[in-house]
């Protein structure tokens, strides 16, 4: 479900940045588990900033769509886009804030 949010191909792009700025100039292979650990959190992350907001019937709304057996990526697209939820401006704060913590006012924005 979450993979409809945002890939995993940018959020490991977004974790190469992470670690990159906090460890310069050491091999970005030797930190592949902390790389998938990083994709892991990103990834609760960003569910827990979409998800966590909506209120109960919005959450059973949701669920039931879903319950549906319907894997089609433009139901979360138009059920936030009824719901006036703006997931771009979520997904941004959500990293943005991972990113504050991650590196601990080293280089944070």
């Amino acid at each position: 479900m979450e993979n409809y949010l945002v890939d995993q191909e940018t959020l490991g792009q977004f974790a190469d940045k992470l670690i990159a700025t906090k460890y310069p100039g050491h091999p970005a292979d030797i930190y592949s588990n902390l790389r998938d650990q990083i994709i892991a959190d990103l990834d609760d992350k960003v569910s827990d900033a979409i998800f966590g907001g909506l209120s109960r019937e919005q959450f059973d709304e949701l669920s039931a769509l879903l319950d549906q057996d319907n894997d089609d990526p433009s139901i979360f697209e138009k059920f936030f886009k009824t719901h006036n939820i703006d997931i771009k401006s979520e997904v941004i704060a959500a990293l943005s804030n991972y990113e504050r913590e991650f590196l601990g006012g080293q280089n944070a924005k």
